[in-house]
């Protein structure tokens, strides 16, 4: 007869395998003839499967899909299929397989954050029901994040490289995990636009003062977060404004630091501002201001007069250069001068060469100074001899034939201009006031005294101060005359015939009173001192020797001697 019914068939793998089921069932009684073989059949699709023995896998399912199965054994009673006697069901089984590894993330980094993606993995199982990720390199997570395959990782740190894996998950299971994304990528790092560079500075350049119109912009950078705020400047900007000039100054390298802005505007305030640009984008800007500059101009007109020591000068004041002019300087072929500023620096238009040598000829030139530095000198001003009051002549004077006055003097220096004459003065009064001559005579009487005063005048009609001197005429020549005065005769010891007084005559002495001494040969001084009065005068002394020498001394003046 036909085999009985087997019982139910038995679910044997543990966990649903791909596209089949593992399947086993009890023998059942064959009635009569032996079991030749089952075959298997499925509820959904009226699948059926040939098996030798009581045990196998049924393929060919659809993954996903429940399915029930039913058997029934085979032996040559069997000839249709009406014959067979099927099992009861089984327990509803649904093949099913993880999802493939997904392919190695990609990344795409932003401010704190990193975006990751991945495509689907290949999936012959139940669709998936979710994606892990995980996140490695500066932190260690791992996070349920749905069905989407692109997932924004947040709160990371800027300049610090992660790395990513990510694996599917269906019914069945787990699948294996990606690659981990590589920590070399650059999107590896989350970054944001760069900071403001530190410390710029902008400053004058003065590497060519000639023309100007330069500034030095600086900063300071360094490609750490601090600055690059999580990857590397790619280049520096710097956005000029102001005055003429004004531009953007783009693609400068990453590794500069100093940047030379030239073809701007002496004198004009400009602003400079740096910023950098990284793989994210333009960074915030610092600034700084400064002005360019050159040396000033040269200054023109310059035009010289004559002065005491000095040249007054004039001058048309050159343009600054953008800076004020600070100072002049002055040169001249002919030495070294000084140089006084009249007038406010910056305008001029006037000062003064000194230290000049009166008499000496002199060209000059003029440059002016600002904060950069010395401009060209001027055109050479015309020529110019300073000059001054002459100098004072030395006067001396001397006296001949006992009342004659003569006055002699130098010809004084005339302070860069040639003495023309002298002004003459004596005592006081004027005599000649164009006077040529460097001798003055005249006569006086005797023992008189005279000042005679000479002033030199040079051809600019300056005048010195006077040289004078004073001379005085010789005394009066002095002498004393004696002879025998009227006879003594009776005079206390005087007997003799030849008694007599002593007459006196003077010359020079004066008619005042006078005092005198009688004086002999023999007797010695034997009278005086006594006291006459006049030119003339008879002594009171009286002689009486005969033969002997007699003189008088009045007022120190000695007479002749006469013999008595």
């Amino acid at each position: 007869g036909f085999p009985s019914k087997p019982s139910a068939p038995s679910i044997t793998n543990a966990a649903p395998q791909s596209r089949m089921a593992s399947l086993q069932w009890g023998v059942p009684a064959a009635n009569g003839a032996p079991i030749t073989g089952y075959v298997v059949q499925t509820d959904v699709g009226g699948k059926s499967q040939d098996f030798s023995g009581n045990k196998g896998d049924f393929t060919g399912l659809t993954n996903g899909t429940a399915y029930r199965f039913r058997v029934a054994a085979r032996n040559k009673a069997v000839l249709k299929d009406g014959d067979l006697r099927w099992s009861d069901w089984s327990t509803a089984y649904t093949p099913d397989t993880i999802p493939g590894t997904p392919a190695t993330p990609t990344l795409k980094s932003g401010d704190h954050s990193i975006t990751v993606s991945w495509s689907p993995p290949t999936n012959e199982g139940t669709a998936v029901t979710g994606y892990t990720l995980s996140i490695g390199g500066a932190a260690s997570e791992r996070r349920a994040v749905g069905t989407n395959t692109t997932y924004t990782w947040t709160g990371l740190s800027n300049g610090e490289a992660y790395t990513f894996q990510v694996f599917a998950t269906n019914k069945a299971g787990d699948g294996p995990a990606s690659p981990w994304s590589a920590a070399g990528d650059p999107e590896a790092t989350p970054a944001g636009k760069p900071f403001a560079p530190k410390s710029v500075t902008a400053a004058r350049d003065d590497s060519d003062t000639s023309a100007g119109g330069n500034v030095k912009v600086s900063w300071q950078w360094d490609n750490t977060t601090e600055y690059d705020n999580g990857a590397d400047a790619q280049k520096f900007t710097i956005v000029v404004s102001g005055g003429s000039g004004a531009r953007t100054i783009d693609n400068i390298a990453a590794t500069a630091r100093t940047q030379l802005v030239s073809g701007l505007s002496n004198g004009t305030s400009y602003s400079f501002a740096v910023y950098a640009t990284n793989r994210v984008g333009a960074g915030a800007s610092a600034s700084s201001t400064a002005t360019p500059a050159s040396v000033p101009g040269a200054p023109t007109a310059l035009s010289a007069s004559e002065g005491d020591g000095q040249a007054p000068l004039t001058y048309t004041a050159p343009n600054d250069g953008g800076s004020a002019i600070t100072s002049y300087q002055i040169q001249s072929p002919q030495g070294s001068v000084g140089f006084t500023q009249g007038g406010g620096v910056s305008q001029g238009p006037t000062g003064t060469a000194t230290g000049l040598t009166n008499g000496t000829t002199y060209t000059f030139q003029l440059r002016a100074c600002n904060e950069v530095g010395c401009g060209p000198w001027s055109a050479s001003s015309n020529a110019v001899t300073p000059y001054g009051n002459p100098a004072a002549p030395t006067v001396s004077v001397s006296v001949s034939n006992r009342t004659t006055l003569t006055w002699t003097w130098n010809a004084p220096s005339g302070n860069g201009r040639p003495i023309d004459h002298y002004e003459i003065t004596l005592d006081g009064s004027l005599i000649d006031a164009s006077y040529t001559s460097r001798s003055f005579s005249r006569s006086f009487d005797y023992s008189e005294t005279h000042t005679l005063r000479v002033v030199a005048v040079n051809t600019a009609g300056l005048k010195s101060s006077a040289g004078s001197r004073s001379g005085t005429t010789e005394a009066r020549p002095q002498s004393v005359t004696i002879s025998k005065g009227t006879s003594a005769v009776g005079q206390s010891g005087c007997s003799h015939s030849s008694c007599a007084f002593i007459q006196v005559d003077t010359t020079g002495l004066g008619s005042g009173s006078h005092t005198y001494y009688c004086h002999s040969n023999t007797q010695g001084q034997w009278w005086g001192p006594s006291y006459a009065s006049g030119s003339s005068f008879q002594t009171t002394c009286y002689y009486g020797y005969p033969r002997d020498k007699v003189w008088v001394v009045v007022d120190g003046v000695k007479s002749n001697e006469i013999t008595w």
